[in-house]
């Protein structure tokens, strides 16, 4: 199972030096104004989303972390929202019973931390907690088909993160999803490709692909 308690406190730190700031934008651009009751982030770490959801001041925002050190930096950044109402459930998501629908499950560079078959799970079990009008957001990298500098880097980063957290956080995948092989049940899937010039390269305007589904 992963676990990322030896990472957390410098978590953040290594997603800076690879990606500089275009992950946590993109996480910002799933998000839009909402009157949703009822709000599931999924793998939220270090809570790269909660600030955002001060804009939700209506909304009961649940949180599932299965890492007890991510839900220690969860607590102290609830601090600054804690007008709000939020609760931070420390178990993993297979194990997590709801007995509410949710209007939206955000889930961001969360499904690449699982093997296929689990992502496959992950996912099923998402589809049964969506209200029938819910939205489910989700973010995460996808494998480049292009020879170019970006995507030689991009890669590169990959493997030598997917390398870095096998060994210190017991990551379950070694590659990133197949997306295509994903069954949705009754969602209605929009997709979205996001690019960014990565950060060593960044004078060289190369491009380098996110995928929003």
């Amino acid at each position: 199972m992963n676990d990322f308690d030896k990472v957390s406190n410098f978590y953040n730190f290594l997603e800076k030096i690879s990606f500089g700031d275009y992950l946590q934008c993109f996480r910002e651009s799933l998000l839009y104004k909402s009157k949703s009751k009822n709000i599931l982030l999924i793998g939220e770490g270090t809570g790269n989303l909660l600030n955002y959801f001060k804009s939700f001041p209506d909304s009961k925002i649940t949180i599932v972390e299965s890492s007890t050190k991510m839900c220690e930096i969860l607590k102290i950044k609830c601090i600054d929202v804690s007008d709000h109402n939020i609760s931070i459930i420390n178990e993993s998501f297979f194990d997590f019973n709801a007995s509410i629908y949710y209007d939206i499950i955000c889930t961001s560079f969360f499904l690449d931390c699982f093997s296929q078959n689990d992502c496959n799970l992950c996912i099923l079990k998402i589809t049964k907690l969506l209200c029938v009008s819910g939205h489910w957001l989700n973010i995460d990298f996808y494998n480049p088909k292009c020879r170019s500098l970006s995507g030689y880097y991009f890669r590169f980063v990959i493997r030598v993160l997917f390398n870095f957290f096998r060994k210190t956080a017991s990551l379950g995948s070694s590659n990133l999803p197949i997306y295509s092989n994903y069954s949705c049940g009754n969602l209605v899937l929009t997709k979205k490709t996001f690019s960014f010039s990565p950060p060593l390269f960044a004078n060289l305007k190369r491009k380098l692909p996110l995928k929003l589904c």
